[in-house]
């Protein structure tokens, strides 16, 4: 327990630190859409069908 607030406080300071390094005008330049969706897509319909087969599995117990 004291294990996990010494890193708590470590990780805190540490942020602050950082923070107080950058002068925040630094701006992050995100992916185009099309690659986004072409490198997510998977991911979503995986996603989509996992929880459709445990709402059919759920629904089939139920009734």
């Amino acid at each position: 327990m004291i294990t996990l607030a010494l890193v708590i406080i470590l990780v805190a300071i540490s942020y602050q630190r950082k923070k107080a390094d950058s002068d925040g005008s630094s701006e992050v330049n995100l992916p185009r859409l099309s690659a986004l969706v072409h490198l997510l897509a998977s991911y979503f319909f995986y996603g989509i069908g996992y929880f459709s087969f445990i709402f059919a599995d759920r629904m089939k117990n139920k009734f």
